[in-house]
């Protein structure tokens, strides 16, 4: 919903939000606790109807419910969880745990080991364009496109990234994906049809995870930066630095809530195994 505020004729709009002069967007970020294990990973499932998220927790995966925050469902692995790709429509939840891949079938919560084994950092990203029919997934210092009907890799991005981490594709230029570099403090831009990296975007301290504003007009992607333990906002289009905010040590996992009303983002903090929602209001 926009916020209508007038003095005089002093109004502005950014985004669906209407201020008038002086009026300033106010960050609160509520601690939501954990669950005894370290988190790293968390995806919303982009379907906002579902309203839930899946959180790591050490060798578990909990599905948390984003209306009450209760936990709905728990999935337990060998070995610690860290990248997260929903694909709802067919009841599936893609999971990188113990530097494999898994399938967890999200009516029954059972986890399926693909047999794929995909190296250290295991960040993870569903192809927003169906008929590739592929997850893209980090490897250390590798990219691999994953065919989810043969299970094989079909590329892989060997050169060019340096601690991969998380990634996230651009809603509104589908065959970009953007990777946090966290061990060489950059964001690589790889174009998903000609598997190339075709910008590096300099200046961050430890950059994680990425995920993009979910309300379009805002026009904005955050990054969570381990090494400061703040969100960087940056311009899609310009991919220059719009703000930071402070969250806490050892950031993680980033995603932004699929509904665009609520304005939200959940974060990790890995070092305190915590994780928080930050949403903006106006003030």
């Amino acid at each position: 919903m926009s916020h209508l505020f007038k003095s005089g004729s002093s109004i502005f709009k950014v985004g669906d939000n209407i201020f008038k002069v002086n009026d300033r967007l106010n960050t609160i970020v509520q601690n939501k606790g954990g669950f005894g294990g370290v988190i790293e990973g968390l995806r919303f499932d982009p379907i906002s109807a579902n309203a839930r998220v899946a959180i790591s927790s050490g060798a578990s995966c909990k599905i948390v419910d984003t209306d009450s925050f209760a936990t709905i469902a728990s999935v337990t692995f060998p070995g610690s969880c860290i990248g997260f790709a929903w694909d709802s429509p067919n009841n599936k939840l893609y999971v990188t745990a113990a530097n494999k891949l898994y399938i967890v079938n999200t009516n029954s919560w059972v986890a399926t080991d693909s047999g794929l084994a995909v190296g250290s950092y295991n960040g993870l990203a569903l192809d927003p364009n169906p008929s590739n029919c592929r997850l893209v997934i980090s490897g250390g210092n590798k990219l691999h496109f994953y065919d989810i009907a043969t299970h094989t890799i079909t590329s892989s991005i060997t050169s060019g990234l340096i601690g991969a981490y998380g990634l996230a594709f651009d809603p509104l230029n589908i065959n970009r994906v953007y990777v946090g570099n966290y061990a060489s403090n950059y964001i690589s831009i790889v174009d998903t049809d000609t598997f190339t990296i075709v910008d590096n975007l300099t200046g961050y301290n430890g950059p994680i995870d990425i995920t993009f504003d979910s309300n379009p007009s805002n026009n904005r992607f955050l990054v969570s930066e381990y090494g400061s333990g703040q969100v960087a906002y940056v311009n899609r289009t310009t991919n220059g630095l719009i703000k930071r905010i402070s969250v806490h040590s050892g950031l993680e996992g980033i995603s932004f809530d699929p509904n665009p009303v609520n304005n939200r983002f959940i974060i990790a903090s890995a070092s305190a195994s915590i994780y928080f929602v930050v949403t903006e209001v106006l003030n």
